[in-house]
């Protein structure tokens, strides 16, 4: 019988602060919420408010979702952007990020873990109106004893401290 895939918590949360790095970060000077390394990428727009669907994920991948929204809902009070990330039901029209658990797509010869869709999601304004975050349930990395084992997988937590 095949087994749901797991996530590496901290591998998870790298992911997302990553991603989040990327996608929602802002400088104080800029009208729209800016990426930090690449200007290109379009931002969501300052002060908006993005809807959080969990799509597919389990129990304890949308608790590890929630904790890096959290995160990124604190620093997004401060950096200038006020994106704030919420997991209510979206209004008519509002802006909604896709959160689930499948296949990414191989760019340039490599398959990422994770992986940001932005097609069709995108305002005249070159604003963020919506997108899919997609965490690969079938992407392995080498494990600590070097054999292949999935690059995420939640079932593998940090020791406590």
């Amino acid at each position: 019988m095949k087994t749901a895939p797991r996530f590496l918590a901290p591998s998870l949360i790298l992911v997302l602060a990553l991603i989040a790095a990327l996608y929602f970060s802002v400088s104080f000077a800029q009208q729209n919420c800016t990426p930090l390394t690449n200007t290109s990428r379009p931002p969501w727009p300052r002060n908006s408010t993005v809807y959080v669907n969990f799509g597919n994920l389990n129990a304890e991948q949308r608790r590890q979702v929630q904790a890096a929204l959290d995160s990124w809902n604190a620093a997004n009070a401060n950096n200038g952007s006020h994106v704030t990330f919420s997991n209510a039901a979206p209004p008519q029209g509002g802006i909604v990020l896709n959160v689930a658990v499948g296949q990414t797509t191989t760019q340039n010869g490599v398959t990422p873990p994770a992986q940001f869709d932005s097609t069709g999601h995108v305002d005249a304004n070159g604003n963020l109106n919506g997108g899919t975050l997609t965490f690969s349930n079938s992407v392995t990395a080498a494990g600590p004893n070097g054999q292949p084992q999935l690059a995420l997988d939640e079932g593998r937590r940090k020791p406590p401290r």
